[in-house]
């Protein structure tokens, strides 16, 4: 079996090398990992050192992008480039849980039909410190374990949709022809592409959870009040585009209250960190989308009077 796996890379200096081998270091040996790292114009010199030591292994492939186009595209790029028939996707500065790889294979090789996988994460936010948070109760309960640990989830669309937090991309696998079926990112999302990916894949196939950890996201080292304002900004942009998209069709209504509940939260991160006038035009444009919810009324006299 080989698994294509495919890291975007911008900036992430000596992360890169434990992304990498922590998917090399847990692996057996009759699994043949392909690793697909894709940089995206990085200008940090520790970064650069990085990628001229991995290329060195037989295993990773390295492809440059001729402009700095964001993740989405990124990806692409590494999908169109795998050899493998399952892809696989890390993020450069998070790691792959010890021992997640074998079990993800083990349950792949015991039901035919599994074209999409995903797991649970663990999260780090101090450095050595890794938290089980457990957001991901619903996989359990609104799935069928069908083997110890592992739980198909039928028709997942409309249910993902009304997830409180959904999948990360680094605890996915999916086979080769469903990326193809889909076809992709969406390059034109900066930030958020992945919610619009996951609601695709979810309209085309069921979805098996792995009730444990697979990948460790890392949150310490994030300037955190620089991605807060620019989430803010960004992330409504990828619920509006699922609302827009005639292929999610049958969560319309799912994407118009997640599209403002993203305004919401917005709205109260820039006047938390001083962007007054733009908290109350995010504000506004949730009583819009959802003129009946006092979530959203509350929001707006907050933004405006307080």
């Amino acid at each position: 079996m080989k698994i294509s796996w495919i890291i975007p890379v911008f900036n992430a200096g000596n992360f890169i090398r434990e992304a990498v081998s922590s998917i090399l270091s847990n692996s057996e040996s009759e699994i043949v990992n392909e690793i697909i790292l894709v940089d995206d114009c990085s200008t940090d010199p520790e970064t650069i050192v990085s990628l001229n030591f991995l290329k060195e292994l037989e295993c990773v492939k390295i492809f440059y992008q001729a402009k700095n186009s964001g993740p989405a595209q990124a990806r692409n790029c590494g999908m169109r480039v795998a050899t493998g028939e399952w892809l696989a996707f890390l993020d450069a500065d998070d790691l792959v849980v010890p021992g997640s790889i074998s079990a993800r294979v083990a349950a792949i090789r015991s039901r035919v039909d599994i074209r999409w996988l995903v797991g649970d994460m663990l999260e780090m936010r101090e450095k050595g410190k890794s938290l089980h948070l457990k957001n991901f109760g619903k996989a359990v309960a609104e799935g069928e374990e069908v083997l110890n640990n592992l739980f198909k989830i039928s028709d997942p669309m409309k249910k993902l949709a009304s997830w409180d937090m959904l999948p990360f991309l680094g605890s996915m696998m999916i086979r080769r022809d469903l990326y193809e079926q889909v076809g992709g990112f969406d390059e034109t999302l900066t930030y958020g592409e992945d919610l619009h990916f996951c609601l695709l894949l979810a309209s085309l196939t069921d979805l098996y959870w792995i009730n444990s950890p697979v990948f460790e996201l890392r949150r310490y080292h994030e300037s955190m009040t620089k991605d807060l304002v620019r989430a803010a900004r960004e992330a409504p942009r990828a619920s509006y585009f699922c609302l827009m998209d005639p292929r999610l069709k049958a969560v319309k209504k799912e994407m118009r209250w997640h599209y403002a509940a993203n305004l919401r939260q917005s709205s109260n991160v820039f006047l938390e960190h001083g962007f007054r006038f733009r908290s109350v035009v995010y504000a506004a444009r949730s009583v819009v989308w959802s003129p009946n919810d006092m979530r959203s009324l509350k929001m707006l006299y907050k933004s405006c009077f307080t």
